[in-house]
C-alpha cells in the first residue's frame, strides 16, 4: 500500500490503517465498511481533484522518510510495549 502512496496521487483508504499512516498528509480516509462514506469521499475527490492532488504531492517524501521497514518495525514494537 505504501508503494501506491509514493505515487503522489490522491488515495482513498479505509481508516483501519489510519494510525499506521498518520504521517501521510494527503491520504483521504473513509470509515472502513461504510459504503456511503466511501462514496462521499470519492465524490469529494472527483469534484475537487486539483486540491486533493496538490495535497498528495508530499506523499512520496513522507513515505521515504517515515515508512522504511526498520521504522515501521520499531513503531509497531513501540506500540506493543504500551
Amino acid at each position: 500500500l505504501f508503494f501506491f502512496f509514493s505515487l503522489n496521487l490522491p488515495m482513498i483508504v479505509g481508516n483501519s490503517i489510519q494510525k499506521q499512516a498518520s504521517k501521510l498528509n494527503g491520504v483521504i480516509f473513509y470509515k472502513s465498511g461504510n459504503n456511503d462514506d466511501l462514496s462521499q469521499k470519492m465524490n469529494s475527490v472527483a469534484m475537487d481533484y486539483q486540491s486533493y492532488y496538490v495535497q498528495s504531492q508530499q506523499l512520496s517524501k513522507a513515505v521515504t522518510e517515515n515508512y522504511t521497514w526498520s521504522k515501521i518495525v520499531l513503531d509497531w514494537l513501540d506500540t506493543l510495549e504500551k
